[in-house]
């Protein structure tokens, strides 16, 4: 993705506000969705399968490094727009 710019070379102001919420928006949907499919407690009703996972680790094991890289995909984005300022020229 190629972002604007304004006639000093630098990106456009409200494309990069743009950028924010619309990542902001999909990080919290994925942050309530994975609130949703964690149980508050373990499920004592999850029997072991010799061989196989159970639900919870298999969860565990997909869920929990995706939710990772958008916890720091997120602060990136929210350091880059915090520290951002654009050139009074633009």
């Amino acid at each position: 993705m190629r972002l604007a710019t304004c006639s000093s070379g630098y990106p456009a102001v409200a494309e990069i506000e743009d950028i924010t919420a619309r990542s902001s928006f999909r990080f919290d949907a994925t942050r309530a969705y994975y609130d949703l499919v964690q149980p508050a407690h373990p499920t004592p009703a999850e029997e072991r399968i010799e061989g196989l996972q159970t639900i919870g680790e298999f969860l565990d094991l997909r869920l929990a490094p995706a939710m990772a890289t958008c916890a720091a995909t997120a602060a990136r984005i929210e350091t880059w727009h915090a520290g951002w300022r654009a050139p009074a020229t633009c």
